[in-house]
């Protein structure tokens, strides 16, 4: 990689929320909870900084959502958040506990 395109990459990354960039490190894929590298989905959130972990049962939103209790939200320091239904994930969409699939962002 020459400096110029590890400078791009830098760039954009600083571009990202963070959520956007765990989501890049996960591949994009939110059926994927494992990296190339062995680190889980909690690892690569928890490798960020993290401003609040939760789960659905502790907002109390397990009930009213039809969230499974021990789903997961992750809320970084620049205020995005992953959002984990133990089954799939994705970066939170426009309100708490929501995805982001399918907002106009």
């Amino acid at each position: 990689m020459t400096d110029d395109e590890q400078i791009d990459g830098m760039m954009e990354a600083a571009e990202m929320t963070v959520a956007q960039q765990v989501a890049e490190a996960m591949g994009n894929d939110g059926q994927v909870y494992e990296t190339h590298d062995g680190r889980s989905l909690d690892d690569v959130c928890r490798e960020q900084l993290i401003r609040r972990v939760s789960t659905a049962s502790s907002d109390g939103v397990a009930e009213a959502g039809g969230l499974s209790p021990g789903a997961r939200r992750y809320e970084f320091m620049d205020r995005s958040a992953i959002i984990d239904c133990e089954i799939a994930w994705d970066i939170e969409g426009r309100e708490p506990w929501t995805w982001a699939e399918g907002d106009d962002r």
